[in-house]
Parts: C-alpha cells; structure tokens; sequence
C-alpha cells in the first residue's frame, strides 16, 4: 500500500504538536532536582512526604493532585474535591490515602499502608507528584525514589561435627524475613572469620520478597570450649542481629548425640517389656483353668449327664 506524502505530514505535524503541549503541561518537571530518598517497612506503614509553601488556603473543588509513577501508572488522584479511583492501578486498590484534612494547606504526602515488596521503586524509576497550580498548568512538585526493607529474626546457629576438631567443624547459621539481601558475620573465639571459610546462599520468596539466608562456616584452630556466632547486618536498616554463643563443647555434644540412641533403646524395652507381660497374663489364666476343671469331684458326672451317648455306652457296660 502506497503512503500519501500529505497523510504523513499530517501526522507528523500533530506530533510536535503534542510533545510540545506535553512540554507545556510539564514544563517545569525539568526544573526539579532534588530526589528525595524514603524508605518502607514491608507489612507496615509509609508516608511519600510532599509539601507546598501556599499563602492561600487551597480549594479543594477546584484542586487536582496526581500520584504518578513514571507519568504513566496512576498511585492515587484527587479530582475537584474527591479521591479518583476510577484511574488508579490495581496494584495500589484499598492502600493509598491523602491527609484530606491537610490538603488545603499545601500537604500532598501519600500514605501507603500496607507496604508491599512490589512498591519499591524501579530503576530510572520514581513516585512523582504533580498539581494543578494557579494558572491550570501542572507542577511537578516532589519526587521520591521509594525503597523496601524488612528485618530478619535472629539467626539460629547449629554447630555438627564437633568431636573433630583437628579437622575442622561445620557450623550452619539461617534467618529469614528480612530484605535487602544481609551482610553475614562469623565470630570465633571473639575474632571475625577469614570469608574464604564462609559460603552464603540467598533465596527469595516470590510472593513476599522477603529473604532466606544459610551461611556456612567451616571452622578450624578452634579450642575445645571455643565460641562461636553469626550475626546478619541488614545495612539498609541499620540493624545487626546476633546469634546466641554456642560452644563448641566436646562432652555436651556427645551427650546430645547419645540421647536418641538412649530413647530409642529405652522405647524397645518397654515394648519387649509390655509383650512379656501380655504373653504371662494369658499363660496364667490358661493354667488356672486347667487346675479349676482338675479339681472339680463332679467333672466327670456333668459330663455323663450332659453326653447322653457316653450313658448308654456305661449302662452296656
């Protein structure tokens, strides 16, 4: 099919037309650089802070606010005097909201409540506030590049293999439910342990985002009552949370080895013991009803009287 020239140049007249409205609706989005940097709690609340310096009151019948993301995904919207859902996104449904008793007064901040992994902000990527200012043009007002974090339980330290020593033991330190992925500590006999001994996997939960961490140490020249223990720093938060103190207690761990073993043979003798017992129940009722029916005098007699064809053959007899 053949293109017009004129059908192209109509078209590409009424696209400079609209980049140059966009640059007008938008015009002062170029003038604003400072970032501002927040960080949420996943699970918990988060304010966007965004503020206008107003001589005058607002009014609200006449003010538009936009929540945006990268001028294309709608957060959330005030529209002449009402909250606009109808242009929101799914993602942000029953989690948004303005302080409506502030709006007036120039305070645009965006709650979010509660924080999700999947609000956190992309890269190149950021939450963008725009308002309808005096003259019915848009100002690009605040920006805020939005990041995630959730901190981890304490992490639980198991110590295996103690009893070789000379070898070298396996120590396994886990935790979860934090995020950004942590840094991962080891503490030996109260010095750090060199990294090349350490070997850390991160997993991710797909839904929550939140992480899985397994260190393991393989330690060496350590004493008999040597300490040990791993801490997570999760340095978004500022957080630093430490394992308990383990020892690496030759005699304690063989005691810990051996109590299975003696449960288990603790549990097979009672069950020998209950079988004995069941078997020397029945065995003695059995004889006591022997010596019951061996020393009746009328045994005999009941039995005649209750077989007639044994009477007759003793009367024959």
């Amino acid at each position: 099919m053949r293109i017009m020239p004129g059908k192209q140049h109509t078209w590409s007249y009424w696209g400079i037309i609209a980049v140059f409205s966009l640059f007008l609706v938008f015009g002062k989005a170029g003038s604003l650089t400072h970032i501002q940097t927040i960080t949420g709690i996943i699970n918990q609340s988060a304010v966007l802070p965004c503020s206008y310096k107003t001589d005058q009151p607002f009014n609200l019948t006449k003010l538009r606010i936009y929540w945006q993301i990268s001028h294309i995904v709608s957060v959330h919207v005030f529209n002449h005097g009402q909250v606009d859902f109808e242009h929101q996104v799914k993602e942000y449904e029953n989690r948004t909201s303005f302080f409506l008793e502030e709006l007036t007064n120039g305070n645009f901040s965006l709650r979010i409540s509660p924080v999700k992994f999947k609000d956190k902000s992309k890269p190149n990527e950021k939450y963008d506030l725009y308002f309808e200012n005096e003259n019915g043009g848009m100002t690009h007002h605040c920006a805020i590049e939005f990041h995630v974090a959730a901190s981890f339980n304490e992490p639980v330290l198991n110590i295996s293999a103690c009893e070789n020593i000379a070898e070298g033991i396996k120590a396994i330190c886990t935790a979860q439910g934090g995020y950004p992925e942590p840094r991962v500590n080891w503490t030996v006999q109260g010095g750090l342990l060199d990294p090349k001994k350490i070997k850390t996997n991160f997993s991710q939960d797909p839904k929550s985002g939140v992480i899985f961490v397994t260190s393991i140490a393989v330690i060496t020249n350590i004493s008999e009552q040597g300490t040990v223990r791993c801490s997570i720093i999760n340095e978004k938060l500022g957080e630093i949370k430490t394992s308990p103190t383990e020892k690496c207690n030759i005699e304690n761990h063989r005691k810990k080895r051996d109590v299975p073993s003696i449960i288990g043979v603790v549990s097979v003798l009672s069950f020998l013991g209950l079988i004995a017992l069941i078997i020397y129940c029945k065995t003695r009722t059995s004889m006591t009803a022997m010596q019951e029916t061996e020393q009746s005098p009328n045994a005999g007699i009941v039995e005649l009287v209750n077989n007639p064809a044994m009477e007759t053959h003793a009367l024959m007899t």
